[in-house]
């Protein structure tokens, strides 16, 4: 009995100090003081953490949570940094219960079809041939696979950090533990900034980014073939991207005929073969809510995703996501000084501008498709939820302003003439729908 009362016990204390520090247990002051010092080479006596709001869709496990790390020595001095924890066994113990219930569900099922069934010999003889360790193999797996991508997303921030980039510096990183220590990047996302932010302030905040997204394009191959292995895009994946967009038109009772669609295989080609000239690093994640900023800065936490892709459709996953709320002439200053911090030789800038300007065209037809997809189901949500969402991703008159900013580019873009035409009434129709 006292040695139940003591495991008691040490559980609650052990609760009560999980409860009181705001942050991993992992983070404390001896493992922060091997690597982070004052000038006198002298360890943290103080350190407060607090989790940051990281977005994640519904229904998948938090594997990767991040934290704002202030030291304080004793020398007055304070120094502030984030640390990146990854939680490896996440997904597998998520994945794990999901298929428990569903298990609990069928044998409840199954039991309710008849009061008479009871267990056969056989079926438990195949219960007892089940092996015992299989779940603890499965996770030491799943564990090891986990570790391993954490080290390559290690290794990949430091080749993406040689130069100044869109991430934060790596400080010190334990693959053992799963910590990743980096400069600060601040506790406010972009997205949340910019919508506090008049026109101008928007436009200047994200003068910075576009810098450092030409910076991080322009190392080229040099860093792309460095990155990790991913899927790019190529022409055929543009065309169903595409294609599947103007399909889903049909939602809101504009569609294309056989032949229409027909002809937008060959309308679209030079967007596709102008935009696929572009191979370089590229962002995994570039919406602004995978952006923090700190001191007018704003810095990426996606640097596992980063890969060789088509530079420069980040950028325009960025300018266009309608929560960033530019309209079309801000967002054409801003495609203008991209290509001019790449330093271009002034005939290539032509080029490379007209490139830009058809990623967004690009982009938006994709962003068209989830933008109706999105009204047709918003009519059926809950009020509330349809608020928080349209807060947070796309405001209620997203699609219009979507619509107004593709007719505008396909309009100023002589060699996509032919695509304006099969699509400009449509567009039209679309945004009176």
């Amino acid at each position: 009995m006292p040695y139940v009362l003591g495991l008691l016990s040490l559980a609650v204390i052990l609760l009560l100090i999980r409860m009181t520090l705001p942050g991993d247990l992992r983070i404390n002051k001896k493992y922060i003081g091997q690597f982070i010092k004052d000038s006198a080479g002298n360890g943290p006596k103080k350190i407060s953490t607090k989790k940051m709001e990281i977005l994640i869709p519904p229904g998948l496990p938090e594997e990767r949570v991040y934290y704002n790390l202030l030291t304080e020595f004793a020398d007055g001095s304070k120094q502030d940094f984030l640390v990146h924890i990854f939680y490896p066994l996440e997904v597998f113990h998520a994945e794990k219960e999901k298929n428990s219930r569903a298990s609990q569900q069928e044998e409840a099922n199954m039991s309710s079809m008849s009061d008479m069934s009871t267990p056969t010999m056989s079926s438990d003889v195949e219960r007892f041939r089940e092996d015992p360790f299989k779940d603890l193999s499965e996770e030491e797996k799943t564990k090891a696979a986990k570790e391993a991508e954490l080290a390559a997303e290690i290794r990949q921030l430091g080749f993406l950090t040689l130069e100044k980039s869109v991430y934060p510096e790596i400080i010190n990183f334990d693959t053992k533990r799963s910590i990743v220590v980096t400069e600060p990047v601040g506790s406010q996302r972009l997205d949340q900034v910019l919508l506090s932010m008049n026109p101008e302030q928007r436009e200047e905040l994200l003068r910075g980014v576009v810098k450092d997204l030409a910076a991080f394009h322009g190392q080229g191959e040099v860093l792309a073939g460095l990155l990790m292995p991913g899927v790019a895009h190529n022409d055929a994946m543009i065309l169903q991207h595409i294609l599947s967009s103007c399909e889903i038109w049909g939602a809101m009772g504009v569609g294309f005929t056989p032949a229409e669609t027909e002809s937008m295989l060959d309308a679209l080609q030079p967007l596709y073969e102008d935009t696929l000239g572009l191979l370089g690093p590229k962002m995994g994640e570039a919406s602004p809510r995978s952006f923090f900023v700190r001191e007018g800065v704003a810095r990426s936490l996606e640097w596992g995703r980063a890969r060789r892709d088509i530079s420069g459709l980040d950028l325009a996953e960025l300018l266009c996501d309608p929560i960033v709320q530019l309209d079309v002439q801000a967002e054409k200053r801003l495609l203008a000084q991209y290509v001019e911090a790449r330093g271009f030789a002034p005939a290539e800038a032509a080029n490379q501008l007209l490139r830009m300007n058809r990623l967004t065209i690009y982009y938006r037809f994709v962003l068209l498709g989830y933008l109706i997809t999105f009204r047709q189901a918003s009519s059926t949500m809950p009020a509330e939820r349809r608020r928080a969402f349209e807060k947070q991703m796309w405001p209620k008159d997203a699609l219009e302003k979507a619509i107004a900013s593709l007719r505008t580019y396909l309009a100023e873009d002589d060699g996509l003439a032919p695509l304006k035409s099969l699509v400009d009434e449509k567009l039209e129709r679309l945004a009176q729908a």
